[in-house]
């Protein structure tokens, strides 16, 4: 029997420790910067060498996470890290940005890479396009089928990884921009604010849409044993270490033996998370939406509130240990406490004593997340291993080689104007000056005839882009292959590609650009696409003004208008078009090619900032107007873009605030 690896993360080193002991194969953590849990304590260089030392010598695996975006300032930081996990020497690295892999690649070999869920590749042409590029493993998209999982199995060549336990995004994997947008705390960098366990406002009433139950695939082990899935792995380095320990000790049971998954399944029964669902990999649940936004089990509401204790009226049982979460009822970000002390009022009233100075109040809901912790009964001895760190001859070395040798004086360049539209009538009664290309992004999939028409109308200097949606399924790819290829012999069009992994699915020869869904943050990056064959390439919407200049790079196109993606999930919601937040900011809800897209209401515009970057070298200027619903606008927004005039009503997003 073919056993999968038993994948378990670690927030910091008693954890480490906790998902071993309970049977964990390989363990995942990450270091103070570069990981998508900034949030989590998170390992020092020595606890690091410490706990590689450990596993190894227990043959247990380690990956080291550098699953973030980079920005350009970043780069020399980056560049040091990876330097010293050269030395630390673990069995992989998980990345997200392209800089990492072009970086890894080029300087850095002996480093094994596994293209993290965040890149957001989801099927076979995802997996080559990998492997041309020396990736090992990729750790496929959180949100696929048991028929997605299958096909790619059976036609890829490298290693595939899939989440079966945790916590699950409402979004697609590494497509959320809500808590950017909110704060300019990036989940691609991550700071992520959980915005999909807040709670919105819909005809009246509190709701909490985009809340998914929890993940647990344990029931379809055996199946994943028969695709040879390489490795299972488990979401939660911000879990505690009894949350790690029973929930490695439940995988490992099933794993060694298929027929004690019900026994299994009572041990995850205490691991204090939402509720359960097998969404995406298993059974199509009518209800995979958690009606309470906390992480864990719902305790009760607090009824009352002292100096130094409060009570709480709960079914659930309390016990010294547990650890608690308390929302309040404006939905902030809750306050975790651990029960030191309490005493019981009656049978479903407990008081539970509590530190000076914490802000509660009657009507706060309490969740139970987590028990009595799991104690390891290794201690990790902490070596004192001697780092080397980089010359900086070498630093600056490896740092020039991805800049930009020659630097074209773009300042004295016309603007070139890229338009993006999702129907002909956008187009309409416009002259086409300025313009250098048409990007069409269909809102259904049959187009032919629309497009068709666009392409009939355009001037001879206007190129033409068809956009690829984001998500191919696997069973799908062939099917879009030959629409690809029919559209480009019939117009000669360009593409529009929403995932790097597309270059194997356009026609040969044709041309093709990367919008802002392929994230470029760093000239690193930028060198990896175009190396590529991208000849055009479209700058983040998140990207920020400070990050945008430092840039060596000029020739990138710069969104100036635009409707931010903020949720792009495969997940289908009971929610009207229109809903708002607390801050009565208004959203809507669109349906494209069977996704789920949440757009605010207001668009983004930084048009009055058009002359301001073209004294700084750029001169491609994108328009979105995929998502704008008055026709009536369209030629006051040129106006101000070919102007630089402000728009008012309109929001900057994080252009002058720095992304976090």
């Amino acid at each position: 029997m073919f056993k999968p690896e038993l994948l378990l993360p670690a927030g910091n080193v008693e954890n480490f420790v906790a998902a071993l002991e309970g049977g964990a194969d390989a363990v995942y953590f990450g270091l103070q910067n570069f990981n998508a849990r900034a949030r989590a304590r998170n390992f020092s260089f020595n606890e690091a060498a410490s706990a590689i030392a450990f596993a190894h010598s227990k043959n247990k695996k380690v990956y080291i996470t550098l699953n973030t975006v980079v920005k350009n300032t970043e780069t020399l930081e980056l560049i040091k890290t990876v330097d010293i996990i050269s030395q630390l020497k673990p069995d992989a690295v998980i990345v997200q940005d392209f800089g990492t892999i072009n970086l890894i690649r080029n300087f850095y070999p002996q480093l094994v890479i596994h293209a993290s869920t965040q890149m957001g590749f989801h099927n076979v042409s995802g997996t080559k396009f990998l492997k041309k590029n020396g990736v090992k493993r990729v750790i496929l998209s959180r949100e696929l089928t048991m028929k997605e999982i299958e096909f790619c199995s059976k036609h890829s060549e490298i290693e595939l990884e899939i989440f079966v336990h945790g916590a699950l995004c409402y979004s697609f994997s590494g497509k959320c921009l809500f808590s950017s947008y909110y704060g300019g705390f990036s989940a691609n960098r991550g700071k992520c604010a959980q915005v999909c366990r807040r709670e919105f406002i819909s005809q009246n009433q509190n709701i909490t849409p985009f809340s998914l139950k929890d993940y647990q695939l344990i029931d379809f082990i055996p199946k994943f044993s028969e695709l040879k899935i390489n490795s299972l792995k488990v979401e939660g380095r911000l879990k505690n270490s009894d949350y790690v320990f029973s929930v490695a000790k439940a995988y490992r049971m099933v794993i060694d033996n298929h027929s004690k998954i019900e026994e299994a399944k009572e041990i995850l029964k205490t691991d204090f998370s939402r509720p359960k669902m097998q969404w995406f990999a298993g059974r199509n649940l009518k209800n995979p939406v958690s009606e309470l936004s906390g992480t864990g089990i719902f305790a009760g509401e607090i009824l009352n509130v002292n100096s130094n204790f409060f009570d709480l009226r709960s079914s659930q049982n309390m016990e010294v240990g547990y650890q608690l979460r308390i929302r309040s009822a404006d939905d902030k970000e809750g306050i975790l406490i651990k029960i030191n002390k309490l005493s019981k009022i009656s049978d479903v009233v407990f008081r539970l004593f509590i530190d000076k100075g914490l802000s509660l109040k009657p009507g706060d809901k309490v969740y139970i997340s987590a028990g009595k912790v799991y104690k390891p009964v290794t201690k990790l001895k902490i070596l004192n291993k001697k780092i080397n760190l980089i010359s900086n001859q070498r630093l600056k070395l490896i740092n020039d080689k991805f800049k930009q040798k020659t630097q074209i004086k773009t300042n004295e360049k016309k603007s070139e104007i890229f338009i993006r539209v999702s129907q002909v009538e956008q187009l309409q009664n416009y002259n086409f000056k300025g313009i250098k290309a048409i990007i069409f992004s269909p809102r259904k999939l049959n187009v032919d005839e629309e497009f068709l028409k666009i392409c009939r109308n355009l001037p001879g200097n206007v190129a033409i882009y068809f956009e690829i949606p984001s998500f191919i399924s696997s069973v799908k790819e062939n099917y879009w292959k030959k629409k690809l290829l029919e559209i480009y012999r019939k117009t000669g069009c360009g593409f529009s590609l929403s995932n790097i992994s597309q270059i194997e699915i356009i026609p040969q020869k044709s041309l093709f650009l990367a919008n802002e869904n392929i994230y470029l943050f760093n000239d690193i990056a930028i060198d990896f696409i175009r190396k590529s064959g991208f000849k055009e390439y479209i700058y983040p919407f998140e990207n920020d003004y400070p990050n945008l200049i430092t840039g060596k790079y000029k020739s990138g196109i710069v969104p100036v208008y635009f409707y931010p993606e903020l949720f792009y999930s495969r997940q289908p919601i009971k929610l009207k078009d229109y809903f708002a937040d607390f801050e009565k900011r208004n959203f809507r809800k669109y349906i494209r090619h069977n996704f789920t897209v949440i757009c605010p209401e207001k668009p983004v515009s930084i048009t009055h900032n058009i002359q301001k970057l073209k004294e700084k070298g750029f001169y491609k200027f994108l328009i979105d107007l995929k998502y704008e619903n008055s026709h009536q606008n369209i030629k006051s927004i040129f106006t101000s873009a070919l102007k630089s005039q402000k728009i008012e009503g309109a929001d900057i997003f994080n252009f002058k605030r720095e992304i976090k």
